[in-house]
């Protein structure tokens, strides 16, 4: 029987036939070791690997309550099973762990997962650049985000566009590099994905106006008796509002309370 898209249901960590051009180098460079004085065997084994959608573990309780979850974990993991390990225990005991972990919680992956043509993709373009180098605020998956109604119009205006969550976002605009400051460009690789434009685009947004497309935002309903009180107690700044009103806030874990009252 065969699995998603022709794939073998135990086609994970299968031995493969060896591939002796590819192995050629590193039997080079133990030819060299051997040379002087090191010894290795010179078998080779050539195995497949799995990997998650963005190349990261998966982590925490399961939409079955009291059932958690780690997964997931690549060609990494043991590299990653102390720290894992740990993460999990406080998650379980304490009810959430001491580091933000929400890169690796199940929870982040939304409903464009659903297709399986989305997932494949996904998961090959994870492989294919596994080893690159991976620059701050880099956004992998364009070639499988939607776009939204505005595209057109921001491409014209020389968007750079990102992914999030399953969409196509616009990171900055291209016109707008002029009227920002290059010399505020972060220093080593936390400037490698970054533009002049974005200082720019913030001074705007504070003193003049700003148009935010928010297809890629997660989107909760808060209803029932009491949902004003319990939304002013979660959140960082006051909600309960007119009907209309639009509030920019946070919502707040306990440690993010306690470090709250205790300013």
């Amino acid at each position: 029987m065969w699995g998603l898209s022709g794939i073998a249901p135990d086609f994970n960590s299968r031995l493969l036939e060896p591939d002796w051009d590819r192995f050629a180098p590193l039997f080079e460079a133990r030819s060299r070791e051997c040379r002087i004085g090191r010894r290795r065997d010179r078998d080779a084994d050539q195995r497949t690997e799995a990997f998650t959608p963005d190349g990261e573990f998966i982590l925490g309780e399961s939409a079955v309550a009291g059932f958690w979850v780690a997964a997931g974990f690549c060609a990494h993991g043991i590299a990653g099973s102390g720290g894992m390990g740990k993460l999990m225990a406080e998650w379980i005991i304490e009810g959430q762990p001491s580091l933000d972990a929400w890169a690796l919680d199940s929870r982040r992956f939304g409903p464009q997962y659903r297709s399986r043509e989305y997932t494949l993709i996904r998961t090959d373009e994870i492989y294919a650049t596994y080893y690159d180098v991976k620059y701050p605020a880099r956004a992998p998956g364009r070639a499988t985000a939607q776009g939204f109604a505005g595209q057109r119009a921001s491409r014209d205006l020389g968007a750079a566009f990102g992914e999030k969550s399953g969409w196509e976002r616009v990171n900055w605009y291209e016109s707008n590099v002029r009227s920002g400051d290059e010399s505020t460009r972060p220093d080593g690789w936390a400037g490698m994905l970054w533009s002049p434009a974005i200082g720019a685009e913030h001074l705007a947004c504070r003193e003049i106006a700003a148009l935010f497309d928010e297809s890629s935002f997660s989107k909760l309903d808060v209803t029932g008796p009491g949902a004003p009180q319990f939304l002013e107690r979660l959140c960082a700044n006051g909600v309960a509002r007119r009907i209309g009103a639009v509030t920019y806030t946070q919502l707040l874990n306990r440690a993010a309370a306690s470090n709250a009252t205790s300013r």
